[in-house]
């Protein structure tokens, strides 16, 4: 829940990027959920819904930023098709419940983002030190914790109806785990030079 605080305090310099609004969205979402909705009684699953769609957004435009005008088209298509197909099935399915498919059709195509945004960065050699480049580690982040967010999400529901304690397991520690490597992978990119 905290693991935002690192990229957020390493990359303060940063405030006014997309990179660091993305992280602060998330740390917002945790705090809101964990510390006013859980303790109230009231369910969290409409605001994680949400939140994914705010996220994916926010990644989009973030991937899209360093591309040419016809690939940036391209990538804002496919966004805008896949973020009005979670919608349709969130609102079909009910805000409130938690959307395991959704969630994971977002993870998946941000990964394919973050992917392209890799294949892009190569194809035109803009860095000449990929270590360097906050979009380079920024997207590397997209790629790792959106694939295991991925999975996760993908076997969900029929997780929770037919092996509720593997689920919470692996809730524990493969969504737990994830979310601190990102949040690594985040903080370096935020003391990274743009690209």
């Amino acid at each position: 829940m905290y693991t935002p605080i690192l990229p957020l305090v390493l990359g303060y310099k940063k405030w006014n990027t997309l990179l660091w609004w993305y992280v602060m969205a998330g740390f917002a979402t945790d705090m809101i959920a964990g510390h006013v909705l859980k303790p109230m009684g009231f369910t969290i699953e409409w605001l994680s819904n949400l939140y994914m769609l705010v996220n994916f957004a926010l990644l989009t435009l973030y991937v899209g930023q360093p591309l040419n005008k016809q690939k940036k088209l391209k990538l804002y298509i496919v966004a805008g098709a896949v973020a009005i197909v979670f919608s349709v099935y969130c609102i079909q399915h009910s805000v409130f419940l938690f959307n395991g498919m959704g969630l994971s059709l977002l993870n998946f195509t941000c990964m394919l983002f973050g992917m392209y945004a890799l294949y892009c960065m190569l194809e035109e050699l803009r860095v000449e030190k990929l270590q360097q480049s906050e979009y380079f580690w920024a997207n590397v982040s997209f790629i790792i914790y959106n694939s295991g967010n991925f999975l996760l999400f993908l076997f969900h529901d029929y997780l929770l109806a037919e092996k509720k304690e593997i689920l919470i397991l692996l809730w524990a520690y493969i969504l737990f785990s994830m979310n601190i490597i990102d949040r690594i992978i985040l903080a370096i990119a935020l003391t990274r030079k743009k690209p």
